[in-house]
């Protein structure tokens, strides 16, 4: 019986190997049945993949100087030809991302961006989206390549000009992430908003009201009485105007009130003042149903008459651009020299209460943050205040 054989197993040798791997263009060497290679190109062009090969080959073992010398030749030669084939297929590509810049839509884009994002954010991104439309004109069609860095600093100076608080930082912050996107996507090659400086400011003293600020404008009249109600409303509860304007008499009991927000989505309760009550005033009257001869009617329990539905908002406003500027020169009247938007109201807020003493946490509780860190600017404003008003105080003379 024979012994079987000790030797090892031949080592398997690969069919092809990579020799240069590229970006975009491979040589590869594929073995011979003679035991050398031949030099071929792997790549891949209009979404198919290809292989060249170069007729150029190395010889199995080389013995002579010759030999060595022409397989030496062979590869720089199929290395050369390898570079050539990468950077024309690099400018094929660009000469087809320029083209796809000049016709993609990047309005189109956006939306389709702002409609897929999945996170918690995705309100922030439709309403830069809704922002960035107005500011270009609401155009049908923006192509890619006119989103520029001069674009872009344009928009982030409207932001600046249009928006309060930390809203243009985030807006432009959203900005620049969809056109990260885009890169990611190849439809651009850079990103131009990263060339524009987006700094995030913390200055909300100049949108805080004082409580004599606030009382010199509750003692001058505004030519719409409505929008001087739910402003001061505003000023003892905090709201925002996208809540004030949605607020319904259901959401008060008594003299609390319960709702959620429109923007965090996040419910709040507010304990209601006796300023906040009287700015209230007396609730309607609820319709009551009586059964009468001539059938079932709407009837006031006082007056026995037909009345009509009982609106159930607690105040009635005109669009935000509207009050915008009713408020601005009620401010102006009462001589208020700052610029006063609504949201001065919610920041006024804040910031008085912790002027009184309140806890921190009861004031982000009562401004349904998220988190103690949103809070932390009325914090860091009350303290910068207390500074001013102890460095104010008169000098002693002894």
């Amino acid at each position: 019986m024979a012994k079987p054989s000790t030797k090892p197993a031949p080592e398997k040798v690969p069919a092809t190997r990579v020799v240069v791997k590229g970006k975009l263009v491979k040589l590869r060497a594929r073995l011979l049945p003679s035991g050398g290679e031949s030099f071929y190109l792997d790549y891949q062009e209009n979404g198919k993949r290809k292989y060249d090969f170069l007729g150029l080959h190395l010889i199995a073992s080389p013995k002579t100087s010759e030999e060595r010398t022409a397989n030496k030749d062979n590869q720089l030669l199929a290395e050369r030809i390898r570079s050539e084939r990468e950077l024309q297929l690099s400018k094929n590509t660009q000469i087809v991302k320029a083209s796809v810049q000049r016709k993609a839509n990047f309005l189109l884009y956006l939306d389709e961006y702002t409609d897929a994002y999945p996170k918690k954010d995705a309100r922030v991104i439709k309403a830069m989206g809704a922002k960035f439309k107005k500011f270009v004109g609401e155009p049908d069609m923006l192509p890619f390549s006119d989103v520029t860095v001069r674009l872009c600093s344009r928009f982030r100076m409207h932001l600046e000009q249009s928006c309060s608080g930390s809203t243009p930082y985030n807006y432009f912050k959203k900005f620049r992430k969809v056109l990260k996107q885009a890169v990611k996507d190849g439809l651009i090659g850079q990103n131009p908003a990263e060339e524009v400086e987006n700094r995030y400011s913390e200055d909300i003293e100049k949108e805080v009201l004082s409580v004599e600020e606030i009382q010199k404008m509750a003692s001058v009249d505004c030519y719409l009485p409505e929008v001087k109600r739910a402003f001061l409303f505003s000023c003892v509860t905090g709201l925002r105007f996208c809540d004030v304007n949605e607020l319904e008499w259901k959401s008060i009991s008594g003299t609390v009130m319960r709702l959620k927000q429109q923007k965090t989505s996040k419910d709040v309760i507010v304990n209601l003042n006796t300023t906040a009550m009287k700015l209230l005033g007396d609730r309607p009257k609820q319709a009551t149903k009586a059964i009468t001869k001539k059938g079932e009617k709407e009837i006031d329990k006082k007056a026995v008459q037909p009345v009509a539905p009982v609106n159930p908002k607690v105040f009635t406003l005109p669009s935000s651009n509207t009050c915008g500027k009713h408020l601005q020169n009620w401010a102006d009247k009462a001589g208020i020299g700052k610029k006063v938007t609504w949201h001065c109201a919610r920041h006024s807020f804040g910031t008085n209460l912790l002027l009184t003493g309140a806890d921190v946490r009861s004031v982000s509780g009562l401004l349904g943050h998220s988190s103690l860190v949103e809070t932390q600017k009325y914090v860091r404003l009350v303290e910068s205040l207390k500074e001013k008003a102890v460095d104010n105080l008169p000098e002693i003379v002894f």
